[in-house]
């Protein structure tokens, strides 16, 4: 059995809506948490350009 419970608890709140680029950034570190500790050629082997990805480098 399933029980509804109310609380006021915010776990996660978006003030603005970020553009996508931070969207999918925000996705990559979520499922290869180690991203930023990956060298120049090794972003490039996962499809991602090294100027997109040193432009959005931020934890």
């Amino acid at each position: 059995m399933v029980t509804n419970i109310c609380s006021s608890q915010i776990y996660s709140i978006w003030l603005c809506v970020p553009r996508l680029k931070q969207m999918c950034w925000q996705a990559l570190l979520y499922y290869i948490p180690n991203i930023p500790l990956l060298t120049e050629d090794q972003v490039i082997a996962l499809g991602i350009k090294w100027d997109v990805f040193t432009s959005l480098n931020y934890t």
